[in-house]
């Protein structure tokens, strides 16, 4: 009887472990709630401009969809569209992985889509710095909407 005990006891144990154990990225720190992190505050419209093609606008959505105008919106600004997904989030800094491919009107064909980490640092709640790998500066983004 008293071996029973002891089982019971150690699988117990085992099952409250384990339940404790989930740390998957999409949990908030201690303390904070899911919708005051950072990579919840991401998701909105965000513009700037860039020393190559003038005015900038991101779009974060919140259903992991991610939009780029880079130029002029009355010059033929390049449009691009794809995914973004949270990679890690460290204080103020949000890692991202986008997947995105230029919209090019008239293309016979689709162009491949690129995949990027990049980060995103908040300097405030309204102003973001953009950080892509390969570009020479990052972008300094302000919130639209």
């Amino acid at each position: 009887m008293l071996k029973t005990w002891r089982f019971a006891g150690v699988l117990l144990g085992v099952a409250l472990v384990s339940t404790g154990c989930d740390k998957s990225g999409t949990t908030p720190p201690p303390g904070k709630p899911q919708d005051e992190t950072y990579a919840k505050k991401l998701i909105g419209v965000w513009e700037g401009t860039d020393k190559v093609f003038g005015p900038v606008n991101v779009e974060f959505k919140a259903d992991n969809g991610v939009a780029m105008t880079l130029g002029a919106k009355d010059k033929d600004p390049l449009q691009m569209t794809g995914t973004f997904k949270v990679v890690k989030e460290e204080g103020k800094t949000v890692t991202i992985e986008t997947e995105v491919a230029p919209n090019i009107p008239g293309a016979k064909e689709k162009l491949e889509a690129k995949k990027k980490t990049s980060t995103v640092t908040f300097e405030d709640a309204d102003n973001i710095t953009l950080t892509i790998p390969g570009e020479e500066e990052p972008k300094k983004l302000k919130r639209k909407s």
